[in-house]
């Protein structure tokens, strides 16, 4: 993280990679500051999630009518890791990023990971307007503006065996999460949760460090195509990503210029969102009949004991961070009716 601060820090001091000039450029009845160049960052290297961000740079880019310029770096181009995204954006080394790891820096986040809460988009949709304004605040306080939100379809679990067909298969086995919650539902099956960056998922599958991943089809299961030999169609959440930006960058920039980025940002995650929700039973069907994936489907009964294993985690998730966890998880029930 050193390396990479004084990279980009010597370079914006150089470059004038964010200054603000006299001069604008004038687009209609809008002013919008000349001289904005920003930097992006995405945690993975292809799959929806870049296309999505490709899709809101460019789209700033068109609105600020040349003002502006946002150069987008992909997962493992630079020596950012998953889980250190929000600290990066705060401290500026880059200015915006997608950001799905963010529970192990934003505690009050994790809510939105919470095993069994949320069964569907509808239920995930309630509980984020709910706990957005606690995560906004906090957030902030970071030096962090969140910009939007998106998710992937329920996470499930997938193996290098070709044998994952219970929850039983768990025990025992390392499985990568991408939450401490993630984690908590893993430990209570008699797993051993572990935490890895998008880019180091396929080495790890490969040299064995890692027996299983929880993901979606769409999602990382598209990502690391050809390392799994099973899927087990169970999981814990569906998964809440971010867009977020560093907040002073934010802030200098024109009403306009915020206003177009916020735009921006949201049409890309509502395209998003569509893209992977309407690609799950498609890539689950084409990993089964392609590449021979074992694909197997829960019990009632297994659904059943997910939801009585996790319950009790909520309250106990709650009180462990606070008085503003508490009240934001009372506000996530009450709009869920539970």
């Amino acid at each position: 993280m050193n390396i990479i601060r004084k990279w980009i820090k010597q370079a914006k001091k150089c470059a004038a990679v964010f200054c603000l000039g006299a001069a604008t450029v004038f687009m209609g009845s809008a002013t919008y500051a000349a001289d904005i160049n920003l930097t992006a960052y995405t945690y993975t290297g292809g799959g929806t999630t870049v296309a999505m961000m490709e899709k809101m740079v460019s789209q700033f880019e068109a609105e600020m009518g040349g003002a502006a310029k946002v150069k987008l770096n992909v997962g493992g181009s630079l020596p950012i890791k998953g889980p250190n995204i929000t600290q990066a954006v705060a401290e500026g080394i880059v200015d915006i990023s997608g950001d799905a790891f963010y529970a192990g820096n934003l505690p009050i986040g994790g809510l939105m990971f919470l095993p069994a809460l949320f069964l569907n988009s509808d239920d995930l949709k309630k509980g984020y307007d709910a706990a957005e304004p606690y995560m906004r605040a906090a957030l902030a306080e970071m030096g962090v503006e969140l910009l939007t939100s998106y998710w992937y379809p329920l996470q499930v679990i997938w193996s290098r065996d070709d044998d994952l067909d219970s929850l039983d298969k768990l025990k025992g086995k390392k499985t990568r999460v991408s939450s401490p919650e993630q984690g908590e539902f893993i430990k209570r099956f008699g797993g051993i949760p572990v935490t890895l960056g998008s880019p180091e998922v396929v080495p790890a599958l490969q040299r064995g460090i890692i027996d299983n991943v929880i993901t979606a089809s769409s999602g990382g299961g598209r990502t690391y195509r050809g390392e799994y030999k099973s899927t087990f169609r169970i999981g814990p959440n569906l998964h809440m990503s971010l867009i977020i930006a560093n907040k002073q960058t934010f802030d200098a920039l024109s009403s306009d210029a915020q206003s177009a980025l916020v735009k921006a940002a949201k049409d890309a995650t509502a395209w998003a969102i569509t893209e992977l929700e309407a690609g799950e039973e498609t890539w689950t069907e084409t990993f089964r009949t392609e590449d021979n994936v074992k694909v197997y489907y829960p019990t009632e009964q297994e659904v059943a004991s997910v939801l009585a294993t996790m319950k009790s985690y909520w309250p106990e998730w709650a009180e462990e961070r606070g008085p503003d966890a508490v009240e934001a998880l009372g506000k996530v029930l009450e709009a869920l009716g539970k």
